[in-house]
């Protein structure tokens, strides 16, 4: 484990070679999870795209094709009643969907004249730095991102989220780390994670079950993701992994008939991927990541849950505190 910084809480993709595999170290987290304020749990969720842990779920098929099991809880707990909730979570989606909520910015050069000058000048590194061909899908994740937390918060918060992002060679003088973030909006990236060759990489850990997209942008979309909560609950207190928990539980049908489940177990379910399976912070900037560079031919009702929760659960969570904190 990395020396840390004692003020610092570090996220990082921490790298080992194996023989064939790449497995990554634990994210390190120091903040405290007060807990939330709380509410009657009246939080609405869409009940037409609810589990019935009554009906025999199929997986996506080519998802299973690909990937199979790798990656997910039932893979090390092979149990009919997990079996059954991990098939119905990598079921195609009901419906092909798209992500949709209020647009600040219609075109990246728009987004650019109201960031800042640094701002605008690490992204234009990032992009003189990547694959060339990726060039114009990082515009556009970049405007998907900023246009999600000007919508999810406020336009006049955008500029605090990000302050800071540099390409290394190593990072920490360890070049098997591929991307770190820190609680001071700073992401390190390594210089190996935008160069043409690291699509096969990210494909293949993908294969073998370790990140949730085989998207060459995940590093970078995880790294962000990590800002994103961390900002989140630094700002405004959300816990995340309370709110997804209880999310969970009222999107699974009479959830409390099987004695097997708990909302903590379903949670583990719900990662989809070896490395979301090893801490609660790894966990959500995983699905962060594979909400945003997910396709619409490969979604499943794990997409559908995570853009449920992002674009409808998690404003509701907002309006309810802000009306509360009124009378703070």
């Amino acid at each position: 484990m990395k020396k840390l910084l004692s003020f610092l809480a570090i996220f990082s993709f921490l790298c080992t070679n194996t023989v064939n595999l790449i497995n990554c170290a634990n994210i390190v987290n120091n903040k405290t999870y007060l807990p939330p304020i709380t509410f009657k749990n009246d939080l609405k969720v869409n009940s037409e795209t609810n589990i019935n842990l009554e009906k025999i779920y199929l997986p996506h098929s080519v998802l299973m094709q690909q990937r199979g099991y790798k990656g997910t809880f039932f893979n090390q707990y092979k149990k009919d009643i997990i079996k059954n909730l991990t098939d119905a979570f990598l079921s195609k989606a009901d419906i092909n969907l798209e992500i949709k909520f209020k647009t600040e910015f219609s075109t990246y050069q728009q987004l650019q004249y109201y960031l800042k000058i640094e701002q605008q000048n690490y992204w234009q590194n990032l992009l003189n730095n990547i694959c060339q061909q990726y060039q114009d899908n990082l515009k556009q994740l970049i405007l998907l991102f900023y246009n999600f937390v000007a919508n999810i918060w406020n336009k006049t918060n955008i500029s605090e989220i990000l302050k800071k992002m540099e390409i290394k060679n190593a990072i920490d003088g360890d070049n098997n780390v591929l991307g770190q973030t820190n609680n001071h909006q700073t992401i390190l990236l390594n210089k190996k994670v935008l160069s043409c060759a690291f699509e096969k990489t990210i494909n293949s850990e993908w294969h073998k079950g370790q990140f949730t997209t085989n998207n060459f942008l995940h590093i970078l979309i995880h790294e962000l993701g990590h800002i994103f909560y961390f900002y989140d609950w630094e700002e405004f207190k959300i816990n995340h992994i309370f709110y997804l928990k209880q999310f969970l539980g009222q999107k699974i049908n009479n959830l409390n008939k099987f004695a097997e489940l708990d909302k903590e177990k379903v949670l583990r379910i719900f990662a989809n991927s070896n490395y979301g399976l090893s801490d609660d912070d790894k966990l959500l900037a995983e699905g962060f990541a594979y909400w945003l560079l997910t396709k619409q031919s490969m979604q499943t009702k794990i997409w559908a849950f995570w853009n449920e929760y992002f674009t409808s659960y998690l404003p509701q969570i907002r309006n309810k505190k802000e009306r509360k904190c009124k009378w703070c």
